[in-house]
């Protein structure tokens, strides 16, 4: 399990699970996420395979990806806690 937050170089911006792994999603999210809001599936590097589900969102008109990485039902529930926060913490006051 982990978790990934990049931007639209694929820099990672903050992770939460295993820096190797998260730092490869980093770089794949952006090329994903130009052409769909959101992805749930197997994403494949050279040498790992990861279960996904990423997420697209806009702050301040940056686009940013958030990723889950590992299976499990609560995904989708912590994507979107984690994203209000991101967004939360990125506004302008």
């Amino acid at each position: 399990m982990g978790m990934v937050l990049a931007d639209e170089e694929g820099v990672c911006l903050a992770t939460a699970g295993d820096d190797h792994a998260c730092d490869e999603i980093a770089a794949h999210l952006p090329m994903m996420g130009r052409k769909v809001d959101k992805f749930e599936g197997v994403l494949f590097g050279p040498e790992a395979q990861w279960d996904i589900h990423m997420k697209r969102f806009t702050v301040e008109g940056i686009n940013l990806f958030l990723c889950a990485i590992g299976d499990g039902e609560a995904r989708n529930d912590q994507l979107d806690h984690s994203m209000n926060g991101v967004s939360r913490i990125l506004m302008p006051a």
